[in-house]
């Protein structure tokens, strides 16, 4: 081939490639800020439910989330609809949505929602039914149970079709749609759904798998509602078995499963029992969390609630004080955790005809 044809691909070649790192040269910040902000979520997660130290940190992955859209938006209109805007404006609305900005999370899923209903693969379609199920999230913490419910149904209908009948992804959903049933107070619908979902997970998943101790855990905390505490407590055993086997020793998921046994124990009356759980629950979390962490607060005040039953007024009013100290200074005076204990302090104070004082 002649010397100016080979100079005139290589010319090509080269222009090519450098048009391409500067395509990359500019999406690579977009890129950084979101990754960083997936970063932020995850130490909030860390920090725990409904404290400052979370609701910081989630305040600063979503300022990555909107600078990674308007750095994205600025690279032309086919970024502006493509599918990696409409995944940055799906994690705004998911931080949105933990930070209880309930409307600014449905402004950020429709976004969302508008792009991904114009791309036509099935990975597409199942993103928004993903965002179908967040935005069901969204109206469940708002309590407009209905239309969760409608959101979860269309969520359902599509991964019906789109999956295999026993696909994990379907397991989830179903769940979902028991939990609303379940705040709606329809508890034998709840009890089906999460059946629906436990016949998949013991299908394809190992015998010993986390998710299936969830599964467990909620078919026993709809019995648990229903009063039929025996039962309740059956199922509560069997995600502590998967839990304790696969799970390390300190792990938060064996903290919350020691503390659904303390509470079928204790509306058994079996309050030595309970208190047995409840402190192994305390164990491992004052093993790994923060000395001001607000579920150690929740600890304390369930072990108070124990003791005050038991009528060991003094023990009680101890771990109440420091459940408030710990909200308080944590959640601040108003949060309706601080509210309620305080209001165990009060009944403690109460039966030891003491007047309240001021903290």
């Amino acid at each position: 081939m002649h010397p100016t044809i080979w100079a005139a691909i290589i010319g090509t070649v080269g222009g090519f490639a450098l048009w391409g790192l500067k395509v990359l040269a500019k999406w690579l910040p977009v890129r950084k800020q979101y990754k960083d902000g997936l970063k932020l979520v995850d130490l909030a997660q860390e920090q725990g439910i409904d404290s400052r130290e979370e609701y910081a940190k989630y305040r600063k992955a979503l300022g990555c989330f909107q600078d990674a859209d308007k750095q994205l938006q600025a690279l032309g209109s086919k970024a502006k609809l493509s599918m990696q805007r409409a995944e940055i404006l799906n994690e705004q609305g998911r931080t949105h949505w933990r930070m209880a900005e309930y409307d600014d999370a449905l402004d950020c899923y429709q976004d969302a929602l508008s792009i991904a209903r114009q791309h036509k693969r099935k990975k597409h379609l199942l993103f928004a039914s993903a965002i179908y199920n967040n935005i069901a999230l969204v109206y469940r913490d708002q309590g407009k149970l209905d239309e969760a419910l409608k959101w979860h149904e269309k969520d359902r209908k599509i991964c019906e079709v789109a999956l295999p009948a026993n696909h994990p992804r379907l397991a989830t959903t179903y769940n979902n749609i028991a939990t609303v049933y379940r705040d709606q107070g329809k508890l034998d619908d709840a009890l089906e759904w999460h059946e629906k979902a436990r016949k998949i997970c013991e299908e394809v998943l190992l015998a010993n798998d986390p998710a299936l101790a969830t599964t467990y855990n909620n078919i026993a905390t709809v019995y648990h509602d229903q009063g039929k505490l025996d039962k309740a407590l059956k199922w509560y055993e069997k995600a502590r078995k998967i839990r304790e086997e696969v799970l390390t020793a300190n792990h938060p998921d064996l903290a919350e499963t020691y503390n659904n046994i303390a509470s079928v124990y204790r509306y058994q009356g079996k309050l030595d029992e309970a208190l047995e759980w409840h402190e192994k629950a305390r164990g491992i979390k004052e093993a790994v969390l923060s000395a001001n962490h607000p579920s150690l607060a929740t600890t304390y005040s369930n072990i108070a609630v124990v003791y005050r039953a038991q009528g060991k007024f003094d023990d009680a009013l101890k771990l109440f004080e420091k459940a408030y100290s710990i909200a308080r200074e944590v959640l601040g005076e108003e949060h309706p955790r601080t509210i309620n204990y305080r209001k165990g302090i009060e009944i403690v104070h109460a039966k030891l005809n003491q007047p309240t004082t001021k903290t």
